[in-house]
């Protein structure tokens, strides 16, 4: 058994817990512990005139395994594409690109009204999704639309609001 079920399973019951003893599997990520415990403390049991009887309980552990997720192809892309998409400057980084149909190289900045800073930590997100490609030329970078990556990343939205049908009793 791992040491810190042993250690919790411990704080879980009162300090006059006499003992415990037990195993774990770690193949199948189970196990149990046998206890030796007193109803009173030792304190009151000696106040007592008459012993009580001490308990032997047992406590089943199981620890929870993760389970493969049932995603369906896209499921993590069209994820990613969404948290890209996620943070309003991101989405106004993307409709400059768009509306200025060419690359941009350092009107960002300005047009957006976040720090330099900021607008490259989005600009980042960006790129790492592949919505946007960046090219250095000279001492600042061009960013501009990855047509491909766009165009998939519309096919797969689309995808999703296409299997919407209205049902009447939803109010």
């Amino acid at each position: 058994m791992p040491s810190g079920a042993v250690t919790a399973m411990q704080n879980a019951v009162p300090p006059f817990l006499a003992d415990c003893v037990g195993m774990f599997d770690d193949r199948t990520h189970s196990g149990s512990c046998v206890c030796f415990y007193a109803p009173v403390s030792p304190e009151e049991q000696r106040n007592k005139s008459e012993t009580t009887p001490a308990t032997l309980f047992s406590v089943n552990l199981t620890m929870s395994t993760s389970k493969k997720p049932n995603y369906r192809t896209g499921d993590k892309q069209l994820a990613g594409y969404a948290k890209a998409l996620g943070h309003p400057a991101r989405v106004a980084i993307l409709r400059f690109i768009l509306q200025s149909n060419s690359c941009i190289c350092g009107d960002i900045v300005e047009e957006i009204g976040l720090s330099q800073s900021t607008i490259s930590q989005h600009l980042k997100v960006l790129k790492e999704t592949g919505i946007i490609e960046g090219e250095i030329n000279g001492p600042s970078t061009c960013y501009c639309i990855n047509e491909k990556v766009w165009r998939a990343t519309a096919l797969v939205f689309e995808e999703l609001f296409s299997v919407f049908r209205k049902v009447d009793h939803c109010g």
